[in-house]
This record gives C-alpha cells, structure tokens and sequence, in this order.
C-alpha cells in the first residue's frame, strides 16, 4: 500500500502540538514551543542514494516557506533521489557556486576567523603561526576552494602527504582546519558536518596522532651533572648575551621560553625573586622563581643591557628583542661541545639533568623539585588543599643545585 501524501493542511498546521509530524513523500514539519512563541520549521528526510544514510535537510521555516512551497521542494528532492543524487550534496554544491562568486574561500574564511579570535590569544606570536602553517601545507590544496565545499577528501589531500613524516604539525593543522570550518558554519558559509573532525571518518583512516609521536620522539638530551656543571663554567668566559641566558636557565631550571622573555619588572632584586606572569607560562598560572646567589650573580652581568624601560628585556638580542630558541642552544651545544665531542645538549634537558639530580642524590622533596620546574602536581584536589608553593623548600633546593654546578660565590 502506497504511503499517503499530503496529510497536513494550512490549517491543520497551526493547532499541531510540539514535535515532528508528517506530511508524507518525506516531508516533515517540526514545532517547537519557547513560552508564548511556537517555531515551526520544515525538513525532508530520506534515506541518500549516495552514502546510504538517513539524512535530514532544513528547508525553512513556515513564515517563509508555505506548505505549498514545502511540497514543491520536497517533490524536487524525490526526484533528485529517483536519480541517484543526494538533494543536501546538491544544494551545498550550489551554496558553494555562489559563495565561489562572492568570494568565500577558505583562505578568506581563515582570515575572518583570524580577525575574530586574535584577541583570544595570549601569545601575540600566535595568529601568525595559525596563518603561516596553513599557508604552506593547506592552501595550495584548498585554499581558493569555496568552504562549502571543501569535503573529506580534501581533507586528506592536505594530511596525508605528511601525516606520518610530520605527525605533530599535521595535528595542528588539522585542528586549525576543523576551527576554521566550524566557523564557517556558525556564520552559515557552509553546512553539514565538519569534515576535518577527529573523532568521525578521518579517526578510522588517519594513525592516532599521539601513537606516531610517541613512537618517533626522543627525549631531550640531558647532560649528566658533572658534565652540564662544566659546560656552565665554560659559558662565564663566553661574551653572549645568549651565554648568560643559559646560565640563568641552568640556575633557575626554567624553560627557554620564560628566560628569553624575560624583564625586568619581573624581577625583585632586593629578595632575589622572579616572578612570572601567568599569561607567559605553560601551565597558564603565575610563577615564583627563587633566586640563588649564582642567578643573581648572572643577573648583575645582564645590567649593563638595561635600557632603562620597565618592560625591557634581560636578555635582549643586538635589535633590543627577545632572543631566539637557536641562540641558547647554539650556546651550550657549542659549551658542551669539548666535553662530548658532539652537539647532542639541548636547553630543556638541563631540566632534566636537575630532576634527576634532586631524585638520585639529594633528599629533598619530590614536590618541590616538581614545583620548582613549574609542573602541575597532583589531582586537582590535592591541588586544592595545597594552597602554598614551597617556596622556601625552593629556595634551599636552588641554592643546592647552584653549589652542586660548582658554582663559587665571590665574598
């Protein structure tokens, strides 16, 4: 028995309860009540010719779309369906034609989502790195492709040439896609579901990110103590600026990024503290850094760099801006060159070489070297009860481990 058509009239319409009610010929209107305001909107669903799934495609609402209209748009999609066409991939194929026209890219989509949310981020750096991955690797694929079209495929086009040679950077840009095309479809440029989504189609053909890096990634080559200690007494006789960088990474065992942006308004020289702001931290929580008289003493040397702003840097380049990653670590590859007969030293492993020097021959707590190298400690419970940050545990630890690198204090 055939299904009925046209079971709904204009009238029949206005006292439907909430809810989906059909029309038949895969025609459906939903009615949702909001307080005093009822919304009806039309949808056909059908089951598509090309993927073989239950698919559902708005086609307005009541007040611009009449039940004739609705009719008529939903003989138009059986037919399509008749044909072999799926009518959503259709129409999409047509949004896309016209945004080609009025020039919706996903170059200009990456650019208005650039616009939009360069305030969210913390790094200045930060956009510009968002733009330039996706310039090299996403754009001569699907940059001048409508966004609306942009599908699975042209997803993988970009992935997979380096997905496996390349893992993390592939990782990112697919993320960075994904946001992208979710922006564009909450301005509406594009519909359907977010084809560079992980956790869909691409989780079933792509190797799990985090499984390739693990397998590849080495750790940071770390130093033994005895070794990283004479490599510092070396780098006192080093002219650089970057060479006093590394000494202040060695004696307060913080990252590259922190010690190369630092300034003087962060410091207190008068109880020796440094503290960090938040915003330049990776765990995005202020940090206290005790300094030791070896610290200090690499500081007094840096004071003839002060241009007398607040918010100079302590270690600035020969252009007054901040150091770069190279130069610290050309300057203890280069320090520890004579005594490994290769330039396997990296900055972060002197990190390293600390955490386990506290482990192997110190007896003091495990807690306070953690909190010393700015990680999270416990569960966030713990956290919550453990409201203060060892901070004189820290400073006696510190001033260890700048004896322990054979540093002497002129007195």
């Amino acid at each position: 028995m055939a299904r009925r058509l046209y079971k709904l009239t204009d009238k029949t319409i206005q006292s439907l309860p909430e809810g989906n009610h059909s029309d038949g010929g895969n025609l459906y209107i939903r009615i949702r009540v909001k307080g005093d305001l009822v919304h009806r909107f039309w949808n056909i669903r059908y089951k598509s010719p090309v993927t073989g799934r239950i698919r559902e495609m708005g086609i307005g609402s009541l007040e611009i779309c009449s039940l004739r209209e609705a009719r008529q748009k939903a003989f138009h999609a059986r037919k399509l369906i008749a044909d072999g066409m799926d009518p959503l991939e259709e129409r999409q194929c047509e949004q896309a034609e016209h945004l080609r026209r009025v020039g919706k890219t996903f170059a200009y989509a990456v650019q208005a989502y650039l616009q939009r949310q360069k305030v969210k981020w913390r790094d200045p750096k930060a956009p510009s790195a968002f733009l330039n991955t996706l310039e090299q690797y996403a754009f001569p694929i699907i940059g001048q492709k409508p966004v609306a079209a942009i599908s699975q495929n042209d997803v993988l086009a970009v992935l997979l040439p380096i997905w496996e040679s390349k893992t993390e950077t592939a990782r990112r840009i697919r993320n960075r896609i994904e946001q992208v095309l979710d922006y564009a479809t909450a301005l509406h440029w594009r519909e359907g579901d977010n084809p560079a989504r992980w956790n869909g189609p691409l989780a079933h053909i792509l190797p799990e990110p985090a499984k390739l890096i693990r397998d590849r990634k080495q750790p940071h080559y770390a130093l033994t103590v005895e070794l990283l200690g004479q490599a510092i007494k070396h780098l006192e006789h080093v002219g650089s600026v970057g060479a006093l960088a590394v000494r202040f990474c060695a004696f307060t065992v913080c990252r590259s990024g922190e010690v190369r942006g630092a300034r003087w308004q962060e410091i207190n020289l008068t109880d020796a503290v440094w503290t960090i702001p938040a915003h330049r931290m990776k765990a995005g929580k202020e940090h206290r850094v005790p300094l030791s008289r070896a610290a200090m003493s690499v500081l007094e040397l840096a004071k003839p760099l002060y241009d007398g702003r607040m918010d100079a840097l302590v270690f600035p380049n020969n252009k007054g801006a901040a150091l770069s990653d190279v130069a610290l670590s050309k300057a203890l590859k280069n320090a520890a060159y004579p005594l490994t007969g290769d330039r396997k030293a990296t900055v972060h492993g002197m990190r390293s070489t600390f955490r386990d020097w506290v482990a192997e021959e110190t007896e003091y707590d495990a807690t306070a070297a953690e909190l010393a190298l700015a990680h999270t400690v416990g569960s966030t419970v713990e956290r919550a009860y453990r409201r203060g940050d060892m901070f004189a545990k820290r400073r006696a630890l510190m001033e260890a481990w700048a004896e322990r690198l054979s540093f002497k204090v002129n007195v």
